[in-house]
């Protein structure tokens, strides 16, 4: 699945006008139990849009990791899917999904996203309906709340952590534009799930002019033991569990896909553990380019700091 700018802002336009048609305003919350899909990217942005506040939890979280979330934020809608597939595994959410439902008494609406189960009724197409609504936006200030993360809750409950509009854009414009120098014409991915801070990340790659690649499931299949293709279900603006990797390497060329910059750590890895993942696998660009990570973009501007650092006198 493909979707270029003006598909996905169609697509906003008309999931927007269905949270307006649900009383859904600004400061409202949002909450997503969804994987790293398209559409999950379409409500944040038609949330957003509204002055409401997103929220999103992976569908491989428990309840009760869910509901210890968002009781917090007392959401008014939550769009959920019925369930996933974990390589040739489906897994049904449908009965965490009514749970979590019923421990928010905040949600007014639930909408189903028929993702596991093509035939169900799907609340998705409803939201997402024909409409002549334009897209607008509501103004807010500079720091009026986009979306709501949270800590791992090792000590507690997970804490909420709010970012607001003008922040974290300029935080996400600083570290994709100039720690790793993407642009228009790139690919960006990085291996995630939406439960984890890197795909509010990943969302933002289309604020300076680059198309993000979308991929949920397991990309080992049975038959490969090492390592398997990659899904059908792609987008332009991907869910992985992110434990379960595979070297590009292992792909014939044909099916490796062409990007730009990759990331899948949670934090800066030596470049001997990278380099020999990054070089191999990418096609369609010159290997210097084409060969980056996202750490080794981390590792540059520590080693730039610490260099201005010296040249200034405050370190030895």
């Amino acid at each position: 699945m493909t979707l270029d700018a003006d598909g996905l802002r169609e697509q906003v336009r008309r999931v927007r006008a269905g949270l307006a048609r649900l009383g859904v305003g600004r400061g409202d919350r949002v909450a997503a139990y969804l994987p790293n899909i398209p559409e999950t990217l379409v409500l944040m942005l038609a949330t957003a849009s509204l002055g409401a506040i997103f929220s999103s939890c992976a569908p491989e979280f428990g309840t009760r990791s869910v509901t210890d979330r968002w009781k917090q934020i007392g959401p008014k809608v939550l769009v959920a899917v019925d369930g996933y597939r974990y390589g040739d595994k489906p897994v049904d959410r449908r009965v965490e999904v009514a749970a979590i439902r019923d421990s928010l008494p905040s949600v007014e609406h639930t909408v189903t996203l028929s993702y596991l189960d093509g035939g169900a009724p799907d609340g998705w197409r409803e939201l997402a309906a024909p409409t002549d609504e334009p897209l607008e936006f509501t103004p807010v200030p500079f720091d009026h709340p986009l979306y709501v993360l949270y800590s791992s809750g090792t000590t507690g409950l997970p804490k909420p952590i709010v970012h607001g509009h003008g922040g974290i854009l300029l935080e996400h414009l600083k570290m994709l534009a100039l720690h790793q120098d993407l642009g228009p014409g790139d690919r960006f991915f990085w291996f995630s799930t939406t439960g984890w801070m890197m795909w509010n990340y990943l969302a933002s790659g289309p604020a300076v002019g680059a198309a993000v690649v979308l991929f949920d499931g397991n990309r080992c299949i049975p038959t490969r033991p090492r390592c398997g293709g990659w899904p059908a279900r792609w987008a332009s603006p991907i869910s992985a569990p992110p434990r379960r990797s595979c070297s590009p390497a292992a792909r014939p060329a044909s099916s490796r896909p062409s990007w730009s910059a990759t990331g899948c750590a949670g934090s800066a890895r030596p470049a001997r553990h990278c380099r020999p993942r990054a070089t191999t696998g990418y096609t369609g660009r010159s290997a210097g380019r084409a060969a980056r990570l996202a750490v080794r973009g981390h590792g540059r501007v520590h080693r730039l700091r610490r260099r201005l650092a010296v040249a200034a006198g405050t370190r030895g």
